[in-house]
C-alpha cells in the first residue's frame, strides 16, 4: 500500500470514529427507561412530573426548573436528587432529598433518563 492510500484510508477511519462518537448516546451510568418509570411512579411523595417540566415524560409541572431549559448535567442531576434542594425566591418548596427513598441505581437510572432526554440523546 502507498502513502497515499495509507492517509486516504487513515482519514476515513477517523471520519467514522468522529461521526459515530457525535451520533451515539453519551454514556452515563443507569438505565434511561427504568429512569422514566421512576419519573412517572415516583410514589414517596409525587411524580417528578407534578412539579417539573419534562417533555420526554410528558410533564409541564411548574413548581419546580424545567429541565428541557436547564439541561441539567449527569453529575448535578445526581447531586439533587440524592440531597435536594433549598426554597429559592422562585422555587419556594424547594425539592426534597431523594438519598434515603431511591436506592443509588434508582437515582442513576432517573438521572439517566434526565440527562439523556434534556440532552436530545437517544437511550
Amino acid at each position: 500500500m502507498n502513502r497515499i492510500n495509507v492517509v486516504g484510508l487513515a482519514t476515513l477511519i477517523a471520519a467514522a470514529v468522529v461521526t459515530s462518537a457525535t451520533a451515539s448516546p453519551a454514556h452515563v451510568p443507569g438505565n434511561p427507561a427504568a429512569g422514566k418509570r421512576l419519573w412517572l411512579t415516583n410514589l414517596y411523595i409525587r411524580p417528578c412530573g407534578s412539579c417539573h417540566t419534562l417533555k420526554a415524560a410528558g410533564s409541564y409541572g411548574t413548581f419546580g426548573p424545567n429541565l428541557d431549559k436547564l439541561k441539567p448535567s449527569y453529575a448535578k442531576a445526581i447531586r439533587v436528587i440524592t440531597n435536594g434542594t433549598r426554597a429559592t425566591a422562585r422555587y419556594r418548596t424547594g425539592m426534597p432529598a431523594f438519598g434515603g427513598a431511591f436506592s443509588k441505581k434508582q437515582i442513576q437510572d432517573l438521572a439517566a433518563f434526565i440527562y439523556i432526554s434534556t440532552h436530545k440523546l437517544s437511550g
